[in-house]
């Protein structure tokens, strides 16, 4: 949904892929709620998410899956 997306947007500072994870910073507080969108998304091959107070760790089988999912982010940080 676009309330989503928008929280989304609003949210995450940035998109990150480390080796087979990829690593959301956002405002303070809010990763919790990222990391409950990042599973509403259904992302394939997300192994699972977990949240910190400022970042969101998701786990991916592999390093390219994890580039995969990184650019998936990225467009949707970008879409309308």
């Amino acid at each position: 949904s676009n309330k989503y997306i928008s929280i989304f947007k609003e949210a995450v500072i940035s998109i990150k892929s480390a080796q087979n994870l990829v690593v959301l910073k956002t405002i303070r507080a809010t990763a919790g709620t990222i990391c409950s969108l990042i599973d509403k998304l259904n992302l394939d091959s997300v192994l699972g998410a977990v949240a910190g107070d400022d970042t969101v760790m998701i786990i991916l089988p592999t390093n390219e899956l994890a580039e995969k999912v990184a650019k998936t982010i990225e467009n949707i940080m970008h879409s309308a």
